[in-house]
């Protein structure tokens, strides 16, 4: 059975987000046109103003879509592990993965970039960010109560681990060696977990 005119929308506009995040990661915020992601979705142009009012529209769905795909499959992770050592160790792989150069972290620099010129994109991001925190926050504020703790101030580590995750990965992609320095018991520790056996 032939797609739907709505499918065939839905399939259009996923290809010309996709096509825009990898020309973000590929040549930069600025330097993406209509033109060159309409070429690499394989539509027309005309589709591109169809479906985004603006090139900058577009770029900033693009980029929100990604942070949200990687965000849910971490936090994901976070939640399918079991124990705090577990999920600590999930979030520790996936912050490993962003290496330097790579297409999403190149994507996620050129993000926060552009963050501070487009309003809309700095607002989105904040929400993207405030729920990822306030999940963050519930798996630490969980793992305590499963050691009979108070939660204590959950909310505050939940910001100070994400803001330290982001600067490991910062500072992996500036010193890839880095990727061999232990940090799962010291990011215990902030979150108030017990050391590993």
């Amino acid at each position: 059975m032939a797609p739907t005119s709505q499918e065939a929308g839905r399939e259009t506009r996923s290809r010309l987000l996709r096509a825009a995040a990898e020309l973000i990661a590929e040549d930069g915020w600025g330097s993406v046109s209509t033109r060159r992601v309409a070429e690499r979705a394989g539509v027309r142009p005309a589709l591109v103003h169809y479906h985004f009012r603006s090139v900058d529209n577009l770029l900033i769905e693009a980029a929100l879509s990604a942070l949200r795909e990687e965000m849910d499959g971490m936090l994901a992770g976070l939640r399918e592990g079991a124990d705090a050592g577990v999920g600590l160790a999930f979030f520790l792989e996936e912050i490993a993965r962003y290496a330097a150069g790579g297409e999403t972290t190149t994507l996620f620099s050129e993000m926060m970039l552009a963050s501070t010129r487009h309003e809309r994109l700095r607002e989105e991001l904040g929400k993207v960010l405030y729920e990822c925190r306030a999940a963050l926050a519930r798996w630490v504020a969980g793992q305590r109560r499963a050691l009979g703790e108070e939660p204590g101030d959950a909310e505050g580590t939940a910001v100070l681990l994400l803001a330290l995750l982001d600067g490991l990965v910062l500072h992996r992609m500036i010193d890839p060696d880095l990727g061999s320095v232990p940090v799962t018991g010291a990011l215990r520790r902030l979150a108030g977990l017990p050391e590993e056996p």
